[in-house]
This record gives C-alpha cells, structure tokens and sequence, in this order.
C-alpha cells in the first residue's frame, strides 16, 4: 500500500481488497460445484432439480455429462441430475435421464440412490420408472435404510406399495435395527402400518434399544395402530433395554385408551422394570394420573410393590405431590398410611417436607404419623 495515504483512504483500499478475495473465493468456490463438469453441467443438475424435461434434453445431447455429481455444499455432495430429478418427483426428467445412460445404481456421500431420495420425497410414478430400470429395492445407505423405510417414514402410501410389490424385504433392520414398520408406527402412519403387517412384517423384531414397533407407536396415541400391532400377535408383556413394558410406557405417556387396550390384550398390570423394580401404578401415582390409578387398581395393580429404592405407589403419590385423590384412591384400595421409604422416612414426613397440606391432611385421616 502506497505511503502517504490518510486512514479513511487507506481503509477504502482494505476494504477494495477484501472484496475482491471474496469475489475471487466465490469464482473458485462456483467452479467445483460440480465434479469435472463445465457450466453446462452445472446447468443441467439445476434444470434436473427443477424439473425442465426440455433443457436438460438439450444440454445432453450438447454433451452435458448425465452422471456428473455435486461436490458442494456438504449436504448434496454427490448428487446426480438423476437424484436431484426423482427427488423432487419429476417423472419427466427422471424418463429423459434414464434414456441418457443414467446410473440408476450411483451413490452419494452419503450412499443412496435415487430410489431411496424417489421414496421419501418423490411419486410413485418416478419410483416405478427408477424400478423399471433395475434399480435395487433393497439397497441401503450409510446408515442401513432402504426406500421402504424412507417411504414408511413419510409416509408415501403409494410408493411403500410399489416397493413392497417390487420385492422390498420387509423387515430388513437398519444399523440402529430399525424396520419399516417401527418407522411407520412411530410416525403414526396407519395405513402404511396396516400394508406392512399385510406383507409379512413382524411386529416383536426389536431395535438396539430393545423397542418394538408397539412401543414405538404408543407415544402417538393411535389406538389403531395399536390394536393392529396386537392383533398382529405384538407381545404387550415385551420389555426395552431400560426393562419398560408398553404399559409402562402409555401410562407415562396419560394414554389412557391405550392402557386399557394393553390391559384387554393381556399385558400385566404388575409387571416391573429389571433394571428398577418400577411398576406402572407407580408411574400413574407419580405422576397424579387419577383416572389411571383408579384403571390399574380396578385390573390388579397391588398398591403394597416396593421398587429397588424401596418406593411404593404411595410414596411415589406424596412425593410427585400432585392430587390428593390419589392418594384417597391407594389409601381404599389398603395402601398403608405409614408407609416408609428406603431412609425411613413416613409418607405423612415426605408430604409435610413438601409443604403439601392437603396430601398430609388425607394422610393423618387415614391414621398416617
């Protein structure tokens, strides 16, 4: 920089220079967009994405290079016109590609294929055409999901069809030993849930958490989905990695209509976690579910279980401290008043310590010190 320059002028200059740094990065950066493609490449994977069947025509037989990929940014690179295309569902782009010589098979960073982009956002016409081709059904990405589970989490109705007419294993399990169907009863997709048990989808294959599809579903509420898992023969006693039942797991969840399904279909009103000891009264009581309280007393649930912290559901009702009619609902069902926990300490103390006046009220009716 030339001496004798004021500040103001001298900054000007700075300023001058780092703009064209910048333009010049953004030269380089525009260059490598595309891997060993000219501009027209770069044309042709934008008139793919948006689905102009009449250009990307012209740029190929001008010689555009059907099957060059994306180097930027992170998330497309190694998309080709053909992925982009059936991504966005367009069947017309998608034709004129594969007429060209575009690798149905080729794999982005991160593994998949057009089918599987065509499964979760595409149509069922531009899945059919990529099948048509010789695409495989079954291939999986990096993290072991195929199109079957990409459309089943979506929720694509038509496409998971296609797929499953086309051979797709159903209970292929990706590496966190996810199926189709846990995907599809997870996200509520009732349809897709009743189309997969249909072609055969076990409902007690298990994930690396030790849950099924049953426990998967319950969060959503959908009593058909879970009445279709159970008919299906789902085991309502089947317990995770953390030793919860469903049962658990919808009374954690104020699933009344779901609970009661689980208690119709066989699941045990007394069953406890391994790992705790915990029972689903407990749960119910912690967590102030009157009306599930009173359901699981009704079923069996024994009100006098300790958990591995020597907790009981009475305990458990003092010390979640929210609604003394479940306290009355334990105390008639032959709760003891003096129950102690693991220190010693009565259920009236606990109350008391928490400043619940009306809990400690009900407790020293019933003859709780």
């Amino acid at each position: 920089m030339e001496r004798g320059l004021s500040r103001r002028q001298r900054c000007i200059a700075s300023g001058t220079e780092a703009k064209a740094l910048v333009g010049l990065l953004s030269v380089f950066f525009c260059l490598f967009l595309v891997v060993g493609c000219d501009s027209e490449c770069d044309r042709l994977l934008e008139a793919a994405e948006k689905g102009d069947a009449e250009t990307v025509l012209v740029l190929l037989q001008d010689g555009a290079d059907v099957n060059a990929k994306l180097r930027f940014p992170p998330r497309l690179k190694g998309k080709t016109a053909l992925m982009r295309a059936a991504e966005h569902g367009h069947a017309d782009t998608v034709r004129v590609l594969l007429d060209h010589g575009a690798r149905v098979e080729a794999r982005d960073a991160f593994e998949s294929t057009a089918l599987m982009g065509a499964a979760q956002f595409g149509n069922a016409e531009t899945v059919g055409l990529l099948l048509e081709a010789g695409a495989e059904v079954d291939a999986a990405e990096r993290d072991g999901d195929t199109a079957l589970m990409a459309a089943s989490y979506a929720g694509n109705i038509d496409i998971v069809g296609r797929l499953l007419a086309a051979g797709a294993e159903v209970n292929r399990q990706d590496k966190l030993g996810w199926t189709a169907l846990m995907f599809a009863a997870s996200r509520g997709r009732i349809r897709i849930v009743f189309d997969l048990l249909a072609a055969g989808a076990d409902p007690n294959l298990k994930n690396r958490k030790g849950a099924t599809a049953l426990i998967l579903a319950i969060p959503r509420g959908r009593i058909p989905i879970t009445l279709a898992l159970l008919e299906a023969g789902a085991d309502p006693n089947v317990k995770d990695a953390d030793g919860q039942t469903p049962l658990m797991v919808a009374v954690l969840k104020g699933r009344q209509r779901t609970v009661e399904a689980l208690l119709d279909r066989g699941a045990k009103a007394n069953a406890r976690s391994e790992r705790t000891g915990t029972t689903a009264l407990m749960y119910a009581a912690e967590f102030g579910r009157l009306e599930l309280v009173r359901l699981l007393l009704r079923r069996g649930a024994e009100v006098k279980t300790r958990n591995r912290w020597g907790m009981t559901p009475m305990l458990y009702a003092v010390t979640g401290g929210s609604d003394p009619g479940v306290v009355r609902a334990l105390l008639e069902a032959g709760a003891d008043p003096n129950d102690r926990d693991g220190k010693g300490r009565s259920a009236l103390t606990l109350a008391k310590e928490r400043g619940n006046r009306e809990i400690a009220a009900v407790l020293e009716e019933a003859g709780g010190r």
